[in-house]
């Protein structure tokens, strides 16, 4: 069986976005894959089915941790003999194009990004209006692989169900109430503008949306990220909850399950929601929705630009009926 390290940096949108490659190479049985990537994915690699073995790298870290992180890593990369290494969409830079030559693997695949790109000695063309999810399928193609899933896939866990349950419990809200979650924010790429629409819009619209019966809303977003509105006056309202901060990226999958709607940025929750089917509206600022969005789906609704309170207002009053 063949030795897959699948060369991974990027968001859990990111990841969402491979999953589908990642099922279809995992369904062969032709392949062992090895997952090297960042930290901020563990939780949901761990929790799936693809990879024999992963180590995650810390991309943050000075150039003396790093330097540390690739020399370990170069010697067990040479104990797992790889023969193919995947480099994603996502994915482009030194580090990563150092793990792929590092990697040691006959067979480089990934895409004409930047100049470190050229360690690959199959280079696939990206299209800035086509699907990244799309563009990481044609990695198959490479393998002379037929794709035969096209949705990716999350485990969910009666832990997480338990969290969940207990969340709603504490901050009383029904099953038959209206669950809108609201995510603010969205980690952007340095050097580059902002994901967010501001947050004083979206206080506007919380405001809006309380006011219908049985509308409850939730603000989702890492501990870090609650930690900047805890003490806003949007919390005060009865309504309106701040997700657990000890929630796993599991966890708040669990509850994006028993949601209405998802207002957001281009982010990963985002991602995590257009699995379920559950509708969403997006707001772009800086990104491509044809490129990272999800607008052929059912249900799901692209803002871009300035978009105003009552724009997003509009576009969301279908979902609170």
């Amino acid at each position: 069986m063949k030795k897959v390290l699948i060369n991974f940096r990027g968001g859990i949108g990111d990841y969402i976005m491979l999953a589908p490659m990642l099922e279809n190479l995992f369904k062969t049985k032709q392949y062992s894959l090895v997952l090297v990537a960042d930290n901020n994915i563990k939780k949901l690699a761990e929790a799936s089915h693809y990879f024999n073995q992963a180590f995650y790298f810390n991309y943050n870290a000075n150039i003396l941790i790093k330097l540390w992180q690739l020399f370990i890593l170069f010697w067990q990369l040479l104990f797992f003999k790889i023969d193919i290494c995947i480099t994603p969409i996502s994915t482009f830079g030194k580090t990563p194009a150092l793990i792929s030559y590092l990697s040691k693997a006959s067979t480089r695949i990934g895409f004409k990004q930047d100049k470190y790109s050229k360690v690959n000695n199959y280079q696939l063309n990206v299209f800035a209006t086509e699907h990244d999810s799309k563009q990481n399928m044609k990695i198959l193609k490479t393998l002379n692989i037929v794709a035969k899933v096209t949705n990716p896939l999350i485990t969910i866990n009666n832990h997480n169900q338990q969290q969940v349950n207990l969340f709603l419990q504490q901050h009383n809200i029904e099953c038959t109430d209206k669950i809108i979650a609201i995510a603010p924010f969205a980690i952007g790429v340095k050097g580059k503008n902002s994901k967010e629409w501001p947050w004083k819009k979206y206080k506007e619209l919380i405001k809006k949306i309380v006011k219908k019966d049985n509308a409850q809303v939730i603000i989702l977003g890492t501990a870090k990220e609650l930690a900047k509105v805890k003490n806003d006056e949007v919390i005060t309202i009865d309504k309106v909850s701040l997700l657990d901060k000890n929630f796993s990226i599991l966890d708040t999958a669990t509850l994006l399950q028993k949601a209405s709607l998802l207002i957001c940025n281009d982010s990963g929750l985002m991602h995590i929601v257009a699995m379920f089917n559950i509708p969403i509206v997006s707001i772009w600022l800086s990104t491509n929705p044809k490129r990272y969005g999800y607008s052929a789906k059912k249900n799901v609704s692209e803002l871009c630009g300035d978009v105003s309170v009552n724009k997003a207002w509009q576009v969301s009053l279908p979902y609170l009926k």
